[in-house]
């Protein structure tokens, strides 16, 4: 029996289910960095297989490089097919590919090889507003599909871009929403629509 609890890593926010989908609001870079760094350490170490998918302020090589801080052995990760980080443009190939099956496919190959679950990671921040709404109908339908399955995926977007409206609509498509408050990450409930 897989443990129901995992390391979130990210500070301020301690362990969480398996089969939890959760968005991160961010302002910057560093942003990025104090959050998903932390993220995906915690889920290396614990022997999970990691997909990261990175978008501008964070590309490729500089999420590799602050990885790579935090663990000097970054690159055994790399070569044992543990960790894969890839710009989003190679996950999100145009708007009739729907990746939704390929986290499944990752995840029962990941425990296949013996990980004890799928870690995954994107930023968002390339959304549009033209696609926002279609977006929100696949990131609900991903929240949907990993419950009870061994995956924890976070989504960040960036505050900076979009609107109130269309922040309320990503809080409502995950389990929880990271936020940076007064005294670092704090992890806050799903919104609910009241009737």
């Amino acid at each position: 029996m897989p443990d129901y609890l995992t390391d979130c890593g990210i500070p301020n926010v301690g362990k969480l289910p398996w089969g939890n989908h959760f968005c991160h609001f961010f302002e910057t870079g560093e942003d990025l960095v104090k959050s998903l760094v932390p993220y995906f350490r915690a889920g290396l170490l614990n022997g999970e297989r990691c997909l990261w998918g990175t978008a501008d302020p964070l590309g490729t090589d500089q999420a590799k490089a602050a990885l790579a801080k935090e663990l000097p052995d970054l690159e055994r990760y790399f070569r044992e097919d543990r960790l894969v980080i890839f710009d989003h443009q190679d996950w999100y190939r145009g708007s009739e590919k729907d990746p939704l099956p390929l986290i499944l496919e990752e995840e029962k190959k990941a425990l296949a090889r013996g990980f004890k679950g799928l870690r995954c990671g994107g930023n968002c921040s390339w959304i549009g507003e033209h696609d926002h709404g279609r977006f929100m109908d696949y990131e609900g339908s991903i929240s949907l599909a990993i419950r009870n399955r061994q995956v924890l995926a976070i989504c960040s977007y960036n505050l900076r871009k979009g609107n109130p409206a269309e922040a309320l609509d990503v809080m409502r498509c995950h389990d929880f929403t990271l936020s940076k408050g007064e005294y670092g990450w704090e992890l806050l409930e799903r919104l609910r629509r009241v009737y």
